[in-house]
């Protein structure tokens, strides 16, 4: 049976490789799907698109949708709402979120699953871009514990995903809803744990316990291993040390505080938050998030050493999420970061004496940020021009691209750009005149072009307007000449709910 899980996973990995990757919504389908069917996940179990809900103090966080739950009850359809009994459901029956992401585009840290698992009670959580994957427990007072990092070729059936199959889960979480803990690992019990138990450790874990303390882990027995590890790891964290103590301490946080974001000589916070610190010798981290962006700076015997910014936007309203990205805009354009941090005091950040590589993947951000802002400026534009309203629905891939030529298309229809062609036979070039200064209608009717989709409105075109030109210098190829030419777009009501259209 084990060579069987371990032939087909090979199986699912070079079917993989053997497709043409573009998208997030390939990675899942084609990916992540087979390896969850493979862990033995009923597919009935499995939602997509679940609605996460959580709460900054008593403000409700709006849903973010999390690419994949796993459940050990089919029931979840009927609890995909904010009420109590459905949050207490998805909590005490959630197993295990899985993340796709899109081809090279692997977080450095998995915030959005954190989110997802932190509300939703799951587990353990998987990321994975299609080149990479991580696996993580989730745990409860402490970092989660990484259970593989590797990249999807090297990936190994027992060694790395048996330890979030369906049956385990189940199993764990059923003790866990039973509050049985006796057969969860700690300083209290292990003396006292079942053997079989011990047992089960992964291997891995216990090399990493070993490496972590510079022991062998041969020289001595599982559960006296596991207990120098834990014994070492709350003495450290209990204790507050700092310095002459093993590297993997960084990974586990040291405090969470109240704080404000300043960015340049601006009196106002731009964003107020939480932050969680992190310390080792003279490295010292801090991550601040709120309900839509994510700040990580990391300090090296107090100079800025690393910085990363990262957000998720996620409005029904066009205003409000091009009002919200644009405070983050403003934060990759600052030139000083400032965090005010309730109990331990201010950090700077100043952007310049960050290194290349950081600097570049910022203004890459920068870049992306600008284009998301140049199309919902032109979805505003639109709403305006058609009196109308988008309701911003999460779209992941291909769906991406779709709609924003779409935006393009229609946009351009009401400034007046290029956004299609005419073409014609080369020899009634004659019957045109040789240039042309001023649009022109061409035709008054609608034209055998696709539809343009944007969220839920659909239009459709109603006419076509000749751009100004010049003959000898439009495209010839295949015996045709080709115009600029501008279609114009009016909403398609066949294909819409009007009722829910119009501001």
């Amino acid at each position: 049976m084990g060579q069987e899980k371990e032939l087909k996973l090979k199986e699912i990995i070079n079917q993989y490789n053997n497709s043409v990757i573009q998208s997030e919504a390939e990675v899942r389908s084609k990916l992540l799907v087979p390896i969850i069917d493979l862990l033995g996940y009923p597919s009935e179990y499995r939602s997509e698109e679940f609605p996460v809900y959580g709460w900054e103090g008593r403000k409700a966080i709006p849903a973010k949708p999390a690419d994949y739950v796993l459940f050990n009850d089919l029931d979840f359809a009927n609890h995909r709402d904010r009420k109590k009994d459905s949050i207490e459901w998805v909590q005490n029956h959630s197993l295990l979120v899985v993340e796709a992401k899109k081809p090279g585009e692997m977080p450095t840290i998995d915030g959005q699953s954190m989110y997802y698992v932190q509300w939703t009670k799951a587990l353990s959580y998987i990321v994975c871009d299609g080149m990479s994957i991580r696996g993580y427990f989730k745990q409860e007072y402490k970092s989660d514990l990484e259970v593989f990092n590797c990249q999807v070729d090297e990936l190994d059936y027992y060694k790395h995903l048996d330890f979030m199959s369906f049956e385990r889960m189940t199993r764990l979480k059923d003790a866990i809803c039973s509050e049985n803990d006796s057969s969860l690992i700690s300083v209290k019990n292990i003396d006292t744990v079942p053997e079989d138990n011990i047992i089960s450790v992964n291997p891995d874990t216990l090399d990493y316990m070993a490496q972590c303390l510079s022991l062998d882990k041969n020289s001595m027995s599982a559960r006296e291993l596991i207990r120098r590890f834990l014994v070492t790891t709350d003495n450290i964290l209990d204790c507050e040390l700092r310095y002459n103590i093993p590297s993997y301490i960084f990974r586990f946080p040291r405090g969470e505080f109240s704080a404000r974001v300043y960015i340049d000589n601006q009196i106002a916070p731009l964003f107020i938050g939480g932050i969680t610190q992190y310390y080792w010798n003279e490295f010292e981290r801090f991550y601040f998030a709120n309900d839509f962006i994510e700040i990580e700076a990391i300090f090296n015997d107090e100079k800025v050493d690393s910085l990363s910014i990262g957000y998720s936007v996620l409005d029904y309203q066009v205003l409000e999420r091009l009002r919200k990205l644009d405070l983050v805009e403003k934060c990759y354009k600052a030139k000083i970061i400032t965090l005010e941090i309730k109990d331990l005091g201010v950090k700077n950040i100043c952007l310049k004496d960050l290194s290349i590589a950081c600097r570049k993947e910022l203004s890459n951000q920068k870049t992306m940020i600008k284009f998301w802002m140049d199309e919902m400026q032109k979805m505003l534009m639109i709403q305006k021009s058609f009196e109308i309203e988008f309701r911003l629905e999460p779209l992941y891939g291909e769906q991406i691209s779709e709609l924003y030529e779409a935006v393009d298309n229609v946009y351009d229809s009401l400034v007046g750009n290029e956004n299609c062609t005419f073409h014609f036979p080369a020899e009634m070039i004659k019957d045109f005149p040789s240039k042309c200064t001023e649009p022109f209608f061409f035709e008054n009717k609608e034209l055998p072009l696709p539809k343009q989709k944007i969220h839920n409105i659909t239009f459709k075109t109603c006419a076509s307007v000749i751009l100004p030109y010049k003959l000898r210098k439009c495209e010839k190829r295949d015996g045709l000449v080709y115009l600029p030419c501008c279609c114009l777009y009016e909403i398609d009501n066949n294909n819409n709910d009007v009722s829910k259209a119009p501001i």
